[in-house]
């Protein structure tokens, strides 16, 4: 075996362990169909690998599918039981997209106007084309209420999100992440909630947005949540204090806080980034 097979062979076995301590860590059990996906694809890189064959960069596709599917909410990964199945779940329709895209052209062009001065429509388009999951995404978002539009780019891509000027009333009700509804529950067993933030933002497979994101939306409006509060992606060590980041556009110096997680009267914006198509 070549050195740069031996660095392969290396990096798969390292993949592998990961995909195993992650299952561990989670509780997550894969499906049949899923558990053969991974046995055949990895059996068939180690044959490679042996017989001192070349590995290309789509002979490793197989661990981020794999991963992909791990990372969706459980009510997802039964929805797709295998990798076929999950990747021709996160597509729409022609009709779909064509009524998707004709969407966001209106908030593109006639509503934010703002957001994104000196971008080209046709720019954005082609971008979004590029790759299915992404429309199908950000269906979920206009589905949600959440008006998506672009509000920030750079030269890698470009980000896309909630732009409704409040936060959408279907989140409402909602806690901050599973931990704070587990709180809820066990301090108030009677106590009824809209789901947690966290994991409704991972069953769209976006984000919520950060802190610098939420400033750049306000930045460019101060229109935006004028009357609601949004969940802000809060980093793991301001969690651990107890509580969860809040933006709203009413506040006249800061426009992110720190609640209790269990607050229901907050709802959430989300995000995604989306590179530009080469």
């Amino acid at each position: 075996m070549t050195s740069k097979n031996q660095t392969q062979q290396e990096f798969l076995h390292d993949q592998l362990a990961g995909i195993t301590e992650t299952m561990q860590r989670e509780n997550i059990k894969l499906t049949p169909k899923v558990s053969a996906y991974l046995k055949n694809h990895a059996q068939a890189v180690q044959g490679k690998l042996l017989n001192g064959q070349k590995i290309y960069p789509k002979d490793m596709e197989f661990i981020k599918q794999v991963k992909s599917w791990m990372n969706m909410p459980e009510k997802l990964r039964k929805e797709f039981p295998s990798i076929e199945r999950m990747e021709n779940g996160f597509k729409l329709s022609r009709k779909q997209k064509e009524a998707l895209l004709a969407r966001l052209k209106v908030y593109f062009k006639q509503f934010n106007q703002h957001l994104h001065e000196g971008l080209e429509w046709d720019k954005i388009l082609q971008s979004l084309k590029a790759k299915e999951e992404y429309l199908w995404i950000i269906n979920k978002m206009e589905q949600a209420g959440h008006e998506p539009d672009v509000y920030n780019w750079d030269d890698e891509g470009f980000d896309i999100g909630t732009c409704s000027l409040e936060t959408p009333a279907a989140g409402i009700g909602c806690v901050y992440d599973k931990k704070a509804g587990d709180r809820l529950k066990k301090e108030n067993p009677n106590a009824g909630y809209y789901g947690n933030a966290v994991d409704m933002v991972k069953e769209m497979k976006a984000e919520l947005m950060t802190e610098e994101q939420y400033r750049i939306l306000l930045k460019k409006s101060r229109r935006f949540d004028l009357g609601s509060k949004t969940w802000i992606k809060t980093p793991e060590d301001k969690r651990k204090l107890g509580g969860a980041q809040i933006g709203s556009g009413s506040f006249s110096l800061n426009v992110v806080g720190f609640t209790d997680p269990t607050n229901q009267t907050v709802c959430f914006r989300v995000t995604l980034r989306v590179p530009w198509k080469q």
